[in-house]
């Protein structure tokens, strides 16, 4: 089992790469960089469980899959309106309704940030990290 320095450096680590493929993938979003995006959201994920836990790992992963299930659903949806021309009435309701509950996934998935965030702030404080 690694010792607690070694599972902060795996974290810390596996957010800045999780940060770097991010925002690779935004600025050019082809497949390898969703690839990279998706293994280091795993990777990342595998680091928080040790230190937070299995529970608030598990609420963290699974509002993550939630918000990118819905901007896939939504991109999809961007595509094909722009392969087959005008949006009518449903296309648009259809289209708005996509976007709230994208909108619902990231006010779920801040939650969830928020709750490990506090869980690494008290473990932080606990194993005497960021203190002189």
């Amino acid at each position: 089992m690694a010792n607690c320095d070694e599972l902060w450096k795996q974290l810390t680590d596996a957010s800045d790469e999780l940060l770097s493929a991010f925002l690779a993938y935004v600025e050019d979003q082809t497949i390898d960089h969703r690839t990279r995006f998706e293994l280091s959201a795993r990777r990342y994920n595998d680091s928080l469980e040790p230190v937070v836990g299995v529970a608030a790992a598990f609420e963290f992963a699974a509002a993550f899959q939630r918000v990118t299930d819905s901007m896939d659903r939504r991109m999809r949806l961007l595509a094909e309106f722009a392969t087959h021309g005008e949006m009518d009435r449903a296309d648009t309701e259809f289209a708005r309704s996509l976007e709230l509950q994208t909108d619902e996934a990231l006010r779920a998935f801040a939650a969830a940030k928020g709750v490990s965030q506090k869980h690494l702030d008290d473990i932080a404080e606990i194993d005497g990290l960021g203190e002189e």
